[in-house]
């Protein structure tokens, strides 16, 4: 659906797919933070494997962090199609010039919105997404 195949697009992919997980969590501290732990900690291995030096890795690392929270009160504030089409183009496809947000993408992301607990049960390890 327009989503770069480069490092930053699959990140702004999986945020957008980790956005519905931390909603369930919002009241889980314990859970909440070991997910964004565990999440930034492959992040970190994922830049070393494509070839970022030690210092490199740092400041890339906090940048994604502030993305992170930018996208989750990004996504948390979409109440309309428009408002979804908006933020899906600063942030899922940011880097790609001139990108037009199919609708179908932002039915997606509405979608992803929808999901509730009977979509997402952490202790079953089940996870249920919409269908594209």
């Amino acid at each position: 659906m327009g989503v770069p195949d480069t490092f930053d697009g699959r990140f702004d992919a999986l945020l957008l797919h980790l956005w519905p997980v931390f909603r369930v969590l919002e009241n889980d501290d314990r859970a909440s933070q070991a997910l964004y732990d565990f999440t930034f900690k492959r992040m970190e291995l994922a830049l070393r494997e494509t070839g970022t030096g030690d210092l490199g890795v740092g400041k890339n690392v906090r940048l994604m962090m502030k993305a992170f929270y930018g996208r989750m009160v990004a996504y948390n504030g979409c109440q309309s199609f428009d408002a979804w089409r908006l933020a899906l183009s600063r942030n899922l496809l940011g880097t790609v010039e001139n990108a037009a947000v199919p609708d179908r993408l932002v039915i997606y992301a509405r979608a992803l919105g929808d999901m509730a607990e009977r979509d997402i049960d952490l202790k079953e390890g089940r996870i249920t997404y919409p269908q594209l």
